[in-house]
């Protein structure tokens, strides 16, 4: 019974632990590693397993059983001389189920998430990892009451609906665990590359001085698709690619500004040799990115 006790468990774990990844490498835009706390746990829980294994217990708890109550006589026979494993097995599941509940909710706040990312991961979360995570709470709850010998059978029935309906899930909507395996969690790298030839060619080439320039010329330009500039604008800057353009226009009106521009020609001359189409655009992205009119920031470098 040991070695089936060790490989149930173990698979429950390692699917808490690659959900939990999963979602904190696409909050981090990057691979979430294993960390100190995840070593520390895998070697308590293998640890534990050792002791039970060589006869020793550490706890004296025991499993509250009834007469009518077949399920758990199978349970004691099954974990007997193991309670050690089942327990730290039930805080280890409680602790990562934690982690994922509290990683969805960061997603859904990242504004760095790309919308169709965030809807997906929500939709699986919805209809499978609720299901998914209330079972193991529910079943943690359930050992550790028979644990402490608090009579808790009648969770059971419950219990068994939420696994059978967390696999109808899946079974049923196909389409969850497509999407989800089409999610690229940690891009960022190439992003990263792709941003800096973007930043590069715009600061070298200056493109955006044209007040018609945009996505779709950029993206000709370099030829990489609108979809990757985006999302490597995003994840970089955390802006839109219009507002990342008028970033640099507001970059380069301010180096004009205090190469002495507005000592000879006028606030709308500099509008035009910005790129901005219009004097209300350019006075909304200056106090954006300045917090300061051009005027007022014309005057703040007069200063001694």
């Amino acid at each position: 019974m040991a070695l089936p006790l060790l490989l149930i468990s173990s698979i429950k774990v390692i699917s808490l632990l690659s959900i939990f990844k999963f979602i904190a490498s696409i909050n981090k835009q990057k691979r979430a590693q294993l960390n100190l706390i995840d070593g520390i746990l895998f070697i308590l829980f293998f640890g534990v397993y050792l002791i039970n294994f060589s006869g020793l217990e550490i706890t004296n708890f025991n499993f509250n059983v009834f007469a009518s109550d077949t399920f758990m006589s199978l349970i004691k026979t099954y974990f007997y001389n193991y309670k050690d494993v089942v327990f730290v097995f039930t805080l280890i599941s409680i602790y990562y189920s934690s982690k994922i509940v509290i990683d969805i909710y960061k997603l859904y706040k990242n504004e760095k998430i790309e919308e169709s990312t965030k809807i997906n991961i929500l939709k699986f979360s919805y209809l499978y990892i609720t299901l998914f995570l209330s079972s193991t709470f529910i079943s943690s709850l359930f050992i550790i009451l028979n644990l402490l010998n608090i009579p808790s059978s009648f969770i059971l029935l419950f219990n068994k609906l939420l696994i059978i309906s967390s696999l109808l899930v899946l079974i049923a909507i196909p389409f969850l665990l497509k999407n989800i395996s089409s999610i690229k969690p940690f891009s960022s790298k190439k992003f990263m590359s792709e941003f800096k030839q973007i930043d590069s060619f715009l600061i070298d080439e200056k493109p955006y001085l044209k007040p018609t320039y945009t996505l779709s010329n950029l993206s000709a330009d370099l030829n990489l698709g609108s979809h990757s500039i985006r999302q490597a604008v995003k994840i970089n800057r955390n802006m839109t690619v219009p507002k990342y353009l008028n970033s640099h226009r507001i970059n380069y009106a301010c180096s004009q500004i205090e190469s002495g521009f507005l000592d000879k020609f006028s606030v709308s001359a500099l509008v035009n040799e910005c790129g901005f189409g219009s004097q209300q655009s350019f006075n909304r992205s200056f106090k954006q990115f300045c917090n300061k009119t051009p005027n007022e920031y014309l005057t703040s470098l007069k200063r001694p």
